[in-house]
């Protein structure tokens, strides 16, 4: 051909220049109505409300919307949960060896829940991570759960704890423990450990130090050869014990009473008092500071009230556990 300078022109060429013009344009289409789509998709949808209990699919995972459970994988506070919550959060008071709070988390839906989360760090396997977990919540219409005691609900065993009926199950290698108190629900589930160890004693403690104490007045009539140690010094009651109320001796206002019945021995119970001293060794009321505190330890036989031993120890401004 004449045209080009005489060269033939490439069929190939055109092909590929029109191949190109065709994707080009079909790309420049879809971004159009990409962009038409993404402007009125909030004018379509703004007035579409949700299905009742539906999540919306295009929200967050992360969102801290009503009724949507807050990240546990974020440390919460005690505090910050308590707030949340509306509630006061019962804490142990006794941890088993190892065991450290973690984080808590919050639950608003279908109820105000708190759940505490507690790690394990055993001497020998060393960090086990999630050790146990603690729900606190309102107390329900049917609580415990029937489920939560196996299908046919028989599979729990009931201990009673002070004047509190608490629900365990075995359910190697878990334990679960539940008990209703103060108006409240909660659970105890323990998942990790040594293996092959049975938790049963350390959780009843635990949960032992979350009641509440009891209202009922504890006569001690006379305890003789009560004796404290103070810095390898020793100072012996002079005077019977004799708890009157809750919280008080006949002495004053010196110290708190807490009551533990005795799972082995059913007609017996253990009543701690905490006791303050000055500096003299002498009974005073309760200051702020205290200069020393301890506690003591008095078993009692509930059948006629008689002491059947006392001990404990002193320490500067730490209040340590009893022994008996």
């Amino acid at each position: 051909s004449a045209e080009n300078g005489g060269k033939p022109i490439s069929t190939r060429r055109l092909y590929m220049r029109k191949k190109f013009f065709m994707i080009g344009g079909g790309l420049l289409a879809a971004a159009l109505l990409v962009t038409v789509l993404f402007v009125n998709w909030p004018a379509q949808n703004a007035n579409v409300p949700s299905a009742a209990g539906e999540k919306n699919p295009t929200q967050p995972a992360n969102t801290s919307a009503p009724n949507i459970p807050l990240p546990t994988d974020i440390p919460y506070t005690i505090s910050e949960v308590e707030r949340a919550a509306g509630f006061d959060v019962q804490e142990p008071a006794y941890l088993p060896a190892g065991a450290s709070f973690d984080h808590a988390a919050y639950q608003n839906s279908p109820r105000p829940r708190v759940t505490l989360h507690y790690k394990f760090v055993h001497e020998t396997y060393g960090d086990m991570g999630a050790f146990f977990q603690i729900v606190q919540e309102p107390q329900a219409a049917e609580s415990p759960d029937p489920a939560a005691c196996g299908a046919t609900g028989s599979e729990c065993q009931i201990i009673p704890v002070g004047e509190v009926a608490v629900y365990y199950r075995l359910t190697s290698p878990t334990e679960s423990l539940f008990w209703d108190a103060n108006g409240f629900s909660f659970s105890l589930l323990r998942t990790a450990g040594e293996p092959e160890k049975i938790y049963k004693d350390e959780l009843l403690k635990i949960v032992e130090g979350m009641l509440p104490l009891s209202a009922d007045p504890v006569m001690v009539s006379r305890a003789p050869g009560i004796a404290l140690s103070v810095l390898e010094d020793s100072f012996a009651y002079a005077e019977p014990l004799q708890v009157i109320t809750e919280g008080e001796m006949s002495y004053g206002d010196l110290g708190r009473l807490m009551k533990e019945p005795i799972l082995e021995h059913p007609a017996e119970l253990r009543v701690w008092v905490s006791v303050y001293f000055n500096e003299a060794w002498q009974y005073k009321p309760l200051p702020e500071s205290p200069a020393f505190r301890g506690c003591v330890v008095v078993t009692i036989n509930l059948a006629d009230g008689s002491p059947m031993g006392a001990s404990g120890p002193l320490s500067n401004g730490i209040l340590l556990e009893c022994d008996t």
